[in-house]
């Protein structure tokens, strides 16, 4: 059988993403937190997992919001809406 191992270390960095990103939700800053879930999103993207996408985009969206990041709070709601 014929393994991808980059399709294997991609799956594996996003799996260990977003572990890392709900470790730190409880301790860290919002602006942190909406940056590590933009990056996740990305990620899931790139991977073609455009449902996780969207919700971790729309996630990093409400963090934004609340922390007052509102440049970055659209352009989340914007990309988690689907938006190019």
């Amino acid at each position: 059988m014929w393994v991808n191992n980059s399709n294997i270390e991609r799956s594996l960095k996003v799996k260990s993403e977003a572990e890392a990103t709900a470790l730190m939700e409880p301790y860290d800053s919002d602006y942190h937190q909406g940056g590590a879930l933009e990056a996740l999103a990305a990620l899931l993207a790139r991977d073609g997992r455009m449902q996780e996408s969207r919700r971790a985009y729309a996630r990093a969206a409400a963090v934004f919001e609340a922390s007052g990041e509102l440049e970055a709070h659209r352009r989340c709601r914007d990309l988690a809406a689907g938006a190019p």
